[in-house]
């Protein structure tokens, strides 16, 4: 191993398949950075910076074989609903936006399954179902 500049290592691999014989050169190509406790960014902006990242809007619903629900629940009971769907075997997917605010989506095949699940949610935790739909996005019902 090189030292080329200050924190960076080069490592130097050998290529024994150059056909000499057996003979191997040396293949310079891959360099990696040490990083030492004072290069790093205090946690506080890479949150910050994350958090403007996966600011993303919630996806239009356009298949005519799912219903979708959009819930409210309190934000620290985001991680916990996302681990109910995710032991539910493919039982919806979520999509988040912000604070407790969700979109789930599931197959039409499934609706009675998820409705079940939501009422769950609404007796456990205090979910509210803010509006639903089905046949790809073109029927709603609020259910303010």
């Amino acid at each position: 191993m090189q030292q080329c500049r200050k924190g960076i290592s080069q490592v130097v691999f050998h290529d024994s398949r150059d056909g000499d014989g057996g003979v191997s050169k040396p293949c310079h190509g891959t360099v990696l950075q040490k990083r030492r406790g004072s290069d790093r960014e205090p946690v506080s902006e890479q949150s910050e910076r994350v958090e403007e990242a996966m600011s993303v809007p919630i996806p239009t619903v356009d298949d005519d074989a799912l219903v979708w629900y959009r819930i409210r629940v309190v934000e620290k009971d985001v991680a916990f609903v996302r681990g109910i769907l995710e032991a539910s075997e493919g039982l919806a997917c979520m999509f988040a936006e912000k604070g407790g605010d969700l979109m789930l989506v599931s197959p039409s095949s499934q609706q009675q399954r998820l409705e079940e699940v939501i009422e769950d949610l609404r007796v456990e935790l205090g979910a509210i179902v803010t509006e639903r739909g089905t046949n790809g996005g073109r029927k709603r019902e609020s259910s303010s």
